[in-house]
């Protein structure tokens, strides 16, 4: 990838955040300015992507204030894949479920399948319905840990994603098995 095309990816993903939702434009400037600096490196953990302790230090506060929630910093993005959706007639509705492992003890977390301790997110993708298919953004993200109180509540979590993607794109969805496929009447 060439500088420019570098740099244009970079505006690019940012751009897919503006307008969080996050009550504060400060917020929204360091937002933009951790997408930018993420997508430089997608394959990098943050400590290597946010190279000067100031940076990673600011991403830190930024994830940890109570302004900035998964919600708030997806709706701009969910926006714009439902944008990108209405260019084409058919499209697929794929959902994954992935597992974030954690090391240590932490707070909320819940049991994963093998061992150890983590959650789960349940994301939803809109992916084109011809040869290539091409992503066009995330439709619906739902996380939860397994706990003793909670149980194992993926038909749940699935459903809820299910839904929201089918309201969000206002059109008929038809599930088949694990994938959805929009078509427009």
């Amino acid at each position: 990838m060439t500088g420019h095309r570098k740099g244009e990816t970079q505006g690019a993903v940012a751009g897919e955040f503006a307008g969080a939702g996050l009550g504060d434009a400060r917020l929204g400037r360091r937002l933009s300015g951790i997408a930018q600096r993420l997508a430089a490196t997608p394959d990098a953990s943050f400590p290597s992507a946010l190279a000067t302790d100031a940076d990673l230090e600011g991403f830190y506060r930024f994830i940890r204030n109570e302004a900035v929630t998964c919600e708030a910093l997806l709706k701009p993005h969910v926006a714009a894949t439902v944008r990108r959706l209405a260019e084409h007639s058919e499209a697929l509705a794929v959902h994954d479920t992935t597992e974030f492992r954690f090391g240590g003890s932490r707070a909320d977390l819940g049991r994963l399948t093998q061992s150890g301790h983590g959650f789960l997110g349940h994301f939803t993708l809109a992916v084109t319905l011809d040869e290539q298919r091409n992503p066009l953004g995330t439709l619906a993200l739902e996380t939860w840990a397994r706990t003793k109180a909670a149980g194992n509540n993926y038909l749940y979590i699935y459903t809820r994603a299910f839904r929201a993607s089918a309201l969000l794109q206002g059109e008929k969805i038809v599930s088949i098995g694990g994938l959805s496929q929009r078509q427009q009447r």
